[in-house]
């Protein structure tokens, strides 16, 4: 069991110091990310510079081995002793190592040259025979053995199967029907008419032309999912959602643009995305590991002994200690500390500054007079009122008991004289292995404004919200978010402003919490739910994405050491943890897959409560939200209005517009052809999505349908295309179409008869003796007519209608 803290982002291990080399360049040109043991410590390749690098020895915890690259409880044979590898330009044995198992040892460098096919200059032998192929297990491929510059054979480089082909034997050739492989994207190609069509979507990952239903994986660890990065969780059995790139995916890293400002880890490095979006610079090696989650090196430890400011999430990879006499203070109002401990000791304090304008909890001016004193705002509980001047206004109470979620306070009402309301308390969050709190943490709402010379003085603002969130709780202080106070009118007392009301309190704990101090605020105890949940088929809770997909795929950290499990389920509902009870289902693991039948269109919520060693459920919920669209694009033309009425215009001009904001799409796909149903592929031209018109010129007589769908971030289409349909000519008149539809000689009821897949006429269904009849209503010309009935194969005729004529198609149906 590999042993590390739940509540914390995993850590991708790295830091300085140069590894011994035989290069002259100084760089072992390792691979970014990879980790080996050096004894029971780690070593990790990082970049340097120009260079890529082994950082120095970090041993492992005490009680801990090294096996495989990571600290662990217990150990796993990674070889067959006496193997060779290459670790970058060193090359390592396989021996048994004092922890009993089997290892590659440390590092060394060639005396001359650089390691090739794990084996140093005159030092190697042959693995393969010259010219001889394989398959290779990395990529749909082919490898072939050559002659290294070691003067040795070995295997090469894999060189993809393009197109249709697939490796069989050590050679490409075209795919055989049924065959499966993986795609680009890491979803399921099949083999069809030596074709591959892409025919499974697959949440995590696919192997070996399977998805993946399970995932082991070593904590912090990157990889692409399609053009997503994702990160191992720090229990090592699901993989989160962390970024999708611009461009492309590489070996767990994006390729291309970046979003300037942003920060990723790059091995044990921490990166920035330069001002002009073009390239990842300024890395720094992180001593003590870089988190995936905020792409910044982590702390070794945090000991706050005098006043101190910080903000934003500050991740440290030890303990944190607030001494006594010292203050920790949020100048924003916003402060998250992950860390594997954290002590608030006796007469030490943790504050977020009061900056809450939340206006789901403002309060209100008084209403009934330029006398009245502003309202209180509200979070937890709702705001006060001056009861001179009612409870019109005062800030409601919002959010919910029973999850996670903490949020700033609302602001307190100004006072119709002119007198503003103070700020509703800012948010404090703390996550660890262990939080003991003998000082106070406070996320207190500020007092309004008073006054001294007319009627009036500002409303109180809320408390803010505050989470305490460990496997073990100790809190003998003071955890308090207060409303504040109203603000005072010395003119006359009585219309002074009223105070906020109490904010948010979450404690929730994995083993125990032991809450003897005081508290105020509206308290949630609990069992901790898992506070990071991702989607991989759908990662951002603010997009809106549309509706041909086939699973929601959802994964998440481990709540605490002693998880037995998990229930979940979906709904539309914000707030409904779930119950044993169906339909709630319980999953043991970190990572579930949704059917897409479980969402509907609008907002879809998955809500998640954890099940502890005791089997006690918890009541306390984290959820994500998924949110669908199931409508295409709206599509009108200035130059054919009616879609029923003959033009002689030979130049269409077609205009649409999007359901939902640009942000969500990244364009659409088009087609122009003269069948009624046709889905646009996703193998055409993209439109960019600020494009919203398309003239198409020079088009001939006929019917014909613009068909347009729009794609979304993820790249999925609605299930359904919008298809506008135009008459270019003049109106050649109607003819009747008509016939019947039998199966080994007896007439078949119900089976649907399309004329050019619904472009004309209106879809019929036969009648119980066969026949079907679209009477005087089809223009006159040539058409695919088709016949579809479940349990037959389709059936089509090339039939042609004249003007005031009647023609006939029967059609006869086999299984």
């Amino acid at each position: 069991m590999k042993l590390s803290l739940a509540l914390l982002f995993a850590f991708a291990v790295g830091c300085g110091g140069n590894a011994a080399s035989g290069d002259d360049d100084g760089c072992d040109d390792c691979t970014l990310g990879m980790a080996l043991c050096d004894g029971s410590a780690v070593r990790t390749c990082i970049q340097d510079g120009a260079c890529t690098r082994f950082s120095d020895a970090i041993p492992c915890d005490d009680g801990l081995l090294c096996s495989g690259g990571e600290c662990t409880d217990m150990c796993t044979d990674q070889c067959t002793v006496g193997a060779t590898r290459c670790a970058g330009d060193l090359v390592q044995e396989c021996e048994m190592q004092a922890s009993g198992c089997t290892d590659y040892s440390a590092p060394t460098a060639c005396a001359d040259g650089d390691c090739t096919s794990g084996s140093c200059p005159g030092q190697c032998s042959d693995q393969c025979t010259v010219g001889a192929t394989r398959c290779s297990t990395a990529v749909d491929g082919v490898e072939t053995c050559a002659t290294q510059g070691n003067g040795c054979a070995a295997w090469g480089t894999a060189v993809a199967c393009q197109g249709a082909q697939t490796c069989t034997s050590g050679a490409c050739t075209t795919c055989t029907n049924g065959a499966t492989r993986c795609s680009l994207n890491n979803n399921v190609e099949q083999c069809t008419n030596g074709q591959w069509f892409e025919t499974q979507s697959c949440a995590f990952g696919c192997m070996t032309g399977t998805c993946q239903t399970s995932v082991t994986c070593t904590p912090g660890a990157h990889r692409c999912n399609g053009p997503a990065v994702e990160i191992c969780n720090s229990s090592g059995t699901a993989y989160l959602h962390a970024s999708t790139c611009s461009n492309t995916c590489s070996s767990g890293l994006c390729t291309g643009a970046c979003t300037p400002g942003t920060k990723r880890c790059n091995g044990g490095m921490s990166e920035t995305c330069n001002a002009g979006g073009t390239a990842w610079e300024n890395g720094t090696v992180c001593t003590s590991g870089c988190d995936g989650g905020t792409g910044t090196c982590a702390l070794a430890q945090l000991e706050i002994t005098a006043n101190t400011n910080l903000d934003g999430e500050i991740v440290v990879n030890g303990p944190v200690t607030v001494r006594s006499g010292a203050t920790l203070t949020s100048p924003t109002g916003n402060l998250t500390i992950r860390a594997t401990s954290i002590t608030v000791e006796l007469n030490g304090s943790i504050a977020a500054t009061p900056t809450g304008e939340n206006s789901q909890g403002a309060g209100g001016a008084g209403a009934s007079s330029t006398a009245c004193g502003g309202h209180g705002g509200g979070y937890g509980t709702m705001g006060n009122y001056n009861s001179y001047c009612g409870s019109t206004g005062r800030g409601p109470a919002f959010g919910s008991l029973t999850d996670a979620i903490v949020e700033p306070g609302g602001k307190g009402g100004n006072s119709p004289s002119g007198a503003t309301g103070g700020k509703g308390g800012g948010v404090i969050r703390l996550i660890a292995g262990s939080i003991t709190i003998a000082g106070q943490v406070t996320a207190n709402g500020n007092q309004g404004s008073s006054n001294t010379s007319t009627y009036g003085a500002g409303g109180g603002g809320s408390g803010g919200g505050i989470l305490i969130a460990a496997n073990t709780i100790t809190i003998s202080g003071t955890i308090s978010a207060a409303g504040g106070a109203g603000g005072i009118n010395t003119y006359r007392p009585s219309y002074s402003g009223a105070s906020g009301g109490d904010g948010r309190i979450k404690i929730l704990r994995g083993l125990t919490a032991t809450v003897t101090g005081t508290t105020i605020g509206a308290v949630t105890q609990g069992l901790l739910p898992p506070l990071t949940i991702s989607s991989s088929t759908h990662p951002d809770p603010s997009l809106i994405y549309n509706d041909d997909f086939s699973i929601v795929g959802l994964s998440w950290d481990r709540a605490f050491p002693s998880t037995q499990g998990y229930y979940h389920r979906t709904s539309t509902t914000v707030n409904q943890p779930p119950t044993p009870a169906p339909p709630a289902q319980f999953v043991a693991g970190e990572l579930v897959t949704v059917d897409r039948t479980s969402v509907v269109a609008g907002s879809n919520y998955f809500h998640i409560v954890p099940v502890d060693a005791t089997s006690a459920v918890g009541t306390v919920e984290n959820k994500f939200r998924v949110q669908v669209n199931t409508v295409p694009p709206t599509v009108s033309s200035s130059s054919h209005p009616s879609q029923t009425a003959w033009s002689a215009t030979v130049n269409a001009f077609f205009s649409w517009t999007l359901p939902n904001a640009d942000a969500n799409h990244k364009g659409y796909y088009y087609v122009l052809d003269h069948y009624g149903d046709t889905m646009p592929p996703t193998t055409g031209p993209l439109l960019p999505v600020t494009q919203k018109q398309i003239l198409l010129s020079n088009l001939t007589n006929g019917i014909w349908a613009f068909h347009l769908v729009s794609i979304d971030q993820r790249g999925y289409r609605t299930k359904a295309a919008n298809h506008y349909k135009i008459r270019i000519g003049t109106d050649p008149g109607v003819g009747t179409l008509l016939g019947t539809v039998t199966a080994n000689g007896s007439p078949v009821q119900g089976a649907k008869v399309r004329i050019n897949r619904s472009l004309v006429g209106t879809d019929q269904t036969s009648l119980a003796n066969g026949a079907y009849n679209f009477g005087g209503t089809i223009p006159a010309g040539t058409w695919e007519v088709s016949v579809e009935m479940t349990g037959y194969q389709t059936q089509t005729q090339t039939v042609t209608v004249t003007a005031a004529g009647s023609t006939t198609a029967n059609f006869a149906l086999v299984p």
